[in-house]
């Protein structure tokens, strides 16, 4: 993943994947879970700041869905 859109595309698949509710013994159980994404360089090029850019864009795209 090299682009922004790369990678806003796979966290929508993903998403939506993970989001899918399942059935379990006659029950159906939904899974949710929040994404987040940095790319290197364009986000920062240290593994702090990677973390710090992924976590910051899951809350700024929460709601979103």
């Amino acid at each position: 993943i090299h682009e922004k859109e790369d990678a806003e595309h796979l966290q929508a698949k993903l998403s939506s994947i993970i989001n899918e509710p399942i059935e379990y013994r006659a029950n159906e159980i939904s899974v949710s879970a929040s994404i987040g994404a940095a790319i290197y360089p364009h986000d920062g090029e240290t593994l702090p700041k990677l973390l710090f850019m992924a976590d910051r864009n899951i809350t700024a795209h929460k709601g979103d869905t």
